[in-house]
């Protein structure tokens, strides 16, 4: 398998267009939502609804988010799939996408007497499966290697990132509030990292596959243009008539 396979042709280049698109547009509703944000500031002194900059900014990202794995994990019949169609990537990549979405409606149809009975284990599954499955995903990517040289190995980074953010923002929370110090320096920092990577990580995953897509295009119309000028060059070329002419 060529390691470019994924954008080897036209289709796969518009899906890691669109896809890369999607993450930077999600990407930019997580940063909405953070104190840097001019919308966080309005919110504040109320010139917009404080509903609508919490809700409408997490459903964008969230659903852009989704959306872009879905669409990297399947791609086009012709290529665009990040995992190539093989099923354990495939199968990984959406559960990784659409698994809060599927939390939200366990949680809602779920007997209350379950919930109560068993909140612990039913948390602690409901947050290992995506933990499990993205990183079987990136494990995939990474292998497969339909992305293109080192570039397979983002997706991995950019995981590695957020669950040890995640990590990290629990640990620390834990002692700041063992100590009786919620809001110290153990638990801020590594709070705004958190943050910093909600938005940062789409942003770049999405920069990096429209990146990816315009290197590829360039690649190849250079190697359709150098198949050109051959064909031309041997169209050219005197042929040799034999027996040469006495």
């Amino acid at each position: 398998m060529r390691a470019d396979s994924a954008v080897r042709t036209r289709a796969g280049r518009v899906v890691f267009v669109v896809g890369g698109s999607m993450f930077v547009l999600a990407g930019c509703a997580a940063f909405a939502q953070t104190p840097a944000s001019p919308l966080f500031e309005w919110a504040q002194q109320g010139l917009i609804p404080y509903d609508l900059f919490t809700i409408v900014p997490q459903v964008v990202s969230g659903a852009m988010s989704a959306l872009a794995m879905v669409l990297f994990a399947v791609g086009a019949p012709s290529g665009g799939s990040v995992v190539a169609r093989k099923p354990l990537g495939v199968i990984t990549l959406l559960v990784f996408a659409v698994w809060p979405y599927v939390t939200q409606v366990v949680w809602a149809i779920l007997p209350y007497e379950v919930m109560a009975a068993w909140p612990p284990p039913l948390s602690i599954a409901f947050s290992l499966v995506p933990v499990v499955a993205g990183l079987i995903a990136v494990f995939e990517i990474a292998r497969i290697g339909a992305v293109p040289g080192g570039w397979r190995w983002l997706p991995a980074v950019a995981y590695l990132a957020v669950v040890g953010s995640i990590v990290v923002v629990q640990v620390a929370q834990n002692l700041g509030w063992n100590n009786g110090e919620a809001y110290a320096p153990i638990v801020m920092v590594p709070y705004a990292i958190f943050i910093f990577s909600t938005f940062i990580v789409p942003l770049v995953l999405g920069v990096a596959a429209i990146w990816i897509s315009a290197a590829a295009g360039r690649r190849a119309r250079k190697d359709a243009r150098a198949a050109a000028q051959e064909e031309v060059a041997a169209e050219a070329e005197p042929a040799q008539v034999f027996p040469p002419p006495a």
